[in-house]
């Protein structure tokens, strides 16, 4: 499925907005950074996991390769180019040359070769952080198997972010010693930040003008930044018609992006779904709302549907939950 276009659909954000520090993320990136190998970072559209992470990695003192998925790179040779490209800015060109040419290892022989170069690389007391954007896109074993072995191999120096809509089903990331979380929650915007978001941008609000919007938003940056542009490009607009503004740009996108692409069995299982406090797995086939064909395609909706492997149960964006609830009733009205 392909991103959300959060901008296509309302004003866009003003080229050289400040950007708002969130030290709490920040101690999360110095964290990992003294303990920790992989960051995993999970969540689901809107939730501005690229951009945080690039924010807090610039102006580091540090090697980043910057490897940004896509479905073709499920594609062994496609994606061993796109791996290797991110070394050329930090690599002899012979030495991305022999890389590309020896190809992505396949077998443990392979890989343990594959990892001398790395070692001949890496420079003493330097940091080096590998970041894999859009990992939910990768489904190919022998591509999955690489960067498991990749992201799990023992240097000291070299960390790997991982940026993804759905928890990877790595083995290697089950030991909570190797891995820092960073989830939704965390991404979410408090009150208090979205408050100071909006400062910055100019738009002094009143407290009941930012209760509303943060109950409504549920902190979620991008919805704050589409409440954000049109309240500066519409001066007149009151907080509650860019709150219905917002909510037509999403139900467009979600429309044009979800309801339009999903089977109608699906689309109705989604309503029925977003009426339990705690939709499992297990609780959705006693029910019989969902079958094994729907539980395939619902795989495909991690954007706003994730399902958490530790207890079984879904969560729905919020965002995503509350247009269902309204394009329920909706429905039932007519």
């Amino acid at each position: 499925m392909r991103q959300f276009p959060f901008q296509s659909q309302g004003p866009r954000a003003r080229m050289g907005q400040p950007i708002l520090k969130r030290p709490k993320l920040e101690r999360f990136l110095g964290d990992m950074l003294e303990n920790y190998p992989i960051l995993s970072v999970v969540a689901g559209m809107g939730y501005g996991k690229t951009e945080t992470i690039r924010s807090m990695l610039k102006g580091m003192d540090a090697v980043i390769a910057w490897v940004r998925l896509t479905e073709y790179d499920n594609n062994p040779v496609h994606f061993w180019n796109n791996f290797t490209q991110a070394m050329v800015p930090y690599n002899a060109p012979e030495v991305v040359g022999f890389l590309r040419s020896t190809g992505m290892p396949d077998g443990p022989a392979q890989f343990e070769r594959y990892l001398e170069f790395p070692d001949a690389m890496i420079v003493p007391g330097k940091r080096y952080i590998f970041v894999y954007d859009d990992l939910q896109l990768i489904h190919s074993p022998s591509v999955l198997w690489f960067l498991e072995k990749s992201i799990s191999a023992p240097y000291k120096m070299v960390r790997s972010i991982l940026l993804s809509q759905s928890e990877p089903a790595f083995s290697s990331m089950r030991s909570k010693a190797s891995v820092l979380r960073i989830s939704e929650e965390e991404l979410s915007f408090t009150w208090e930040e979205t408050r100071d978001f909006l400062l910055l941008r100019g738009l002094n609000l009143p407290d009941e003008s930012l209760d509303l919007i943060f109950k409504e938003t549920a902190g979620c940056p991008a919805a704050l930044q589409l409440i954000g542009s049109f309240l500066q490009e519409s001066p007149y607009f009151s907080e509650r018609r860019a709150l219905s503004a917002m909510r037509a740009s999403l139900e467009g996108i979600f429309e044009g992006e979800i309801f339009s692409r999903i089977s109608p069995e699906l689309s109705l299982a989604l309503e029925k779904l977003a009426l339990i406090e705690t939709p499992t797995l297990a609780l959705l086939h006693e029910t019989g709302i969902v079958h094994e064909t729907i539980e395939k395609e619902m795989k495909g909706l991690s954007a706003v549907l994730r399902r958490n492997c530790s207890s079984d149960a879904y969560r729905i964006h919020p965002l995503f939950l509350d247009c269902l609830r309204r394009r329920k009733s909706s429905l039932d009205a007519a």
